[in-house]
């Protein structure tokens, strides 16, 4: 699950006299309501056995020359190129790999849908829409998170509003300044005004139960989330099975929690993931490759990432082609 331009802001400052040097690029494309921002499943995803056939695609890359933004869903992927269009890949069940032509400053993958928010703030979204997921409200946003079956944007006067699904609250965002917004499966954690998290929607294993202090970032994954706070240090929440909230020690710039499973930039801008389990379809979503990363982004059983020569790179299942990034 995933968070978006304003992040990775944040980390642009972070990582100061980073040199990166956009590549121009063609893709050529490779090829439900019930359904990774970086994202998604049933109520109790982690009992589904139903992706134990997966394939476990290469490393495959292609160029992202924008600001980088990749998003991981449940068994999508999608990502906007320098000329500010989105590519997506992956299952496409409700066309939630068909986007509309048009430009796009942010994207979110979430279950069986996708959404984006257009150069004058305004959204858009494709795919699924038997929760009204995929029916945005008006007005200009900053950025958007999608969920399994919910989907939330900030605002640009710095307010959340969400949509889809709100059978545990998690579409009902308290009101409040706020400063990153993070759609999970079936909650939503939100950075507040002042660095403080507050969360809403299911809390079943203490997902929706932050940690209290002051944070840079929040992801909400499947049954936990994750934070940076301020010292750069990270903390996670919620459901602790298969080590999903273990997090390592040291400082990030960017974390991003998926299904059972996180990932994070370090410091030293190498990823590091954990989480996976063989009991949990360990299809090689927690085995990143070597390289260094300015973003990351966790889905259900796969995850994506931004290496800062503007290469994106997934990996673990496959069966979808979920990580199967279209070629230059």
């Amino acid at each position: 699950m995933r968070t978006r331009l304003a992040v990775v802001g944040m980390l642009m400052l972070l990582l100061g006299a980073l040199a990166w040097v956009p590549v121009s690029c063609t893709l050529g494309l490779s090829p439900d309501d019930d359904s990774a921002d970086d994202d998604t499943g049933d109520d109790d995803t982690g009992d589904d056995d139903s992706a134990g056939d997966d394939d476990v695609g290469d490393d495959d890359t292609a160029v992202l020359d924008i600001a980088p933004d990749v998003s991981a869903g449940e068994e999508h992927t999608c990502g906007i190129l320098q000329d500010e269009t989105v590519h997506c890949w992956g299952a496409d069940d409700d066309g939630e790999i068909t986007p509309p032509h048009s430009l796009y400053t942010d994207v979110c993958a979430g279950g069986n849908h996708s959404c984006g928010v257009r150069p004058d703030g305004t959204l858009e979204c494709w795919g699924a829409d038997g929760q009204d997921q995929s029916t945005p409200p008006s007005g200009t946003f900053a950025s958007v998170t999608c969920g399994a079956l919910h989907t939330c944007g900030l605002t640009t006067d710095g307010t959340v509003q969400c949509w889809g699904w709100d059978e545990y609250g998690q579409s009902t965002a308290p009101a409040g300044a706020t400063e990153q917004v993070a759609a999970g499966q079936y909650h939503t954690c939100a950075i507040r005004s002042g660095g403080f998290v507050e969360c809403w929607g299911q809390d079943s294993s203490g997902q929706a139960t932050p940690p209290s202090g002051n944070f840079e970032q929040v992801s909400a994954g499947n049954k936990h989330s994750c934070g940076i706070r301020a010292d750069h240090t990270v903390e996670c929440w919620g459901f602790s099975g298969y080590e999903a909230t273990d997090a390592p020690g040291g400082s990030f710039l960017h974390i991003s929690a998926g299904r059972n499973h996180t990932c994070g930039v370090a410091s030293d801008q190498n990823l590091q993931c954990w989480g996976c389990d063989e009991d949990d379809h360990d299809l090689g979503q927690c085995d990143p490759p070597t390289g260094t990363f300015i973003q990351v982004d966790a889905g259900e059983h796969h995850t994506c990432g931004v290496q800062t020569n503007g290469l994106v790179v997934c990996w673990g299942s496959d069966e979808f082609g979920q990580s199967s990034v279209p070629q230059t």
